[in-house]
């Protein structure tokens, strides 16, 4: 699922003073658009295909901007999701230079 994605793991992201910050590598001094979705859900699903082409076009016309995804049904995750506030599936968040910026 999300194939041209980057997917993240809990251990790429870090919580500090209740703020959400990206800490992988490939994305220092990078802006980008985070979805936060369940392989088990049918909206998630019904997204694939606009998240592969979103990456695709992101990486030709911008390669500092970068496109992730995370899986929220990992147990690990719930940390991330309960310091965002998210209530459902699929969540689309924006980063700016690490930061997650819950919109």
């Amino acid at each position: 699922m999300f194939d041209n994605a980057i997917h993240l793991k809990t251990n790429d992201l870090e919580i500090k003073d209740g703020h959400v910050f990206v800490k992988h590598h490939t994305f220092k001094d990078k802006n980008g658009f985070l979805m936060i979705y369940s392989p088990l859900c049918s909206h998630c699903q019904s997204k694939e295909k606009n998240i592969d082409d979103m990456v695709t076009y992101m990486c030709i016309s911008s390669p500092d901007y970068k496109v992730a995804v995370l899986d929220g049904d990992e147990a690990d995750t719930k940390e991330i999701i309960q310091a965002l506030g998210l209530q459902k599936f699929p969540t689309c968040v924006l980063f700016y230079l690490f930061e997650v910026i819950n919109c």
